[in-house]
């Protein structure tokens, strides 16, 4: 997912990266003054990486916002996460060119939680790793069955 600091909302080319979603149809205006429509808003959800120190090993995890912060629009090229919408919630954005590599991601508001990003070099972007988010069958607990 791109880190982006000119996005309101996270943005998100596929349904499956939104919680209860609910149709919002919001016209979304892109740099280049192109514009598109939103059709749904809702809370993320999706799979990270995290750490729980900012020089720790990452370990998986299941990340959904909770709060109606990010948009369904079909037609954007690459998923997007508004930096100044993390800001807003509290967390602190590092992307800061003194900054080691190592060092710039996310770390969430009152923890000390760090979800490290990549640097893109051939485009200079930040990318923050974000993927579908399990299928509900993996937290179903089946009840025991034999087969005889």
């Amino acid at each position: 997912m791109l880190c982006d600091s000119g996005v309101t909302h996270h943005m998100f080319n596929h349904r499956m990266f939104l919680a209860n979603i609910r149709d919002t149809y919001l016209e979304v205006s892109w740099g280049d003054s192109s514009l598109s429509w939103s059709l749904g808003l809702g809370p993320t959800i999706g799979m990270s990486y995290y750490s729980a120190s900012i020089n720790a090993a990452t370990m998986p995890c299941v990340v959904s916002s909770r709060t109606e912060d990010a948009l369904l629009v079909p037609d954007c090229s690459r998923n997007l996460a508004s930096v100044p919408r993390f800001s807003q919630q509290g967390h602190d954005v590092r992307m800061i060119e003194g900054c080691s590599s190592e060092k710039r991601g996310l770390l969430l508001r009152d923890t000390k939680i760090f979800v490290p990003f990549c640097f893109e070099s051939h485009t200079g972007y930040y990318l923050m790793p974000w993927y579908p988010p399990p299928a509900y069958a993996t937290f179903v607990k089946l009840p025991d069955q034999r087969f005889d």
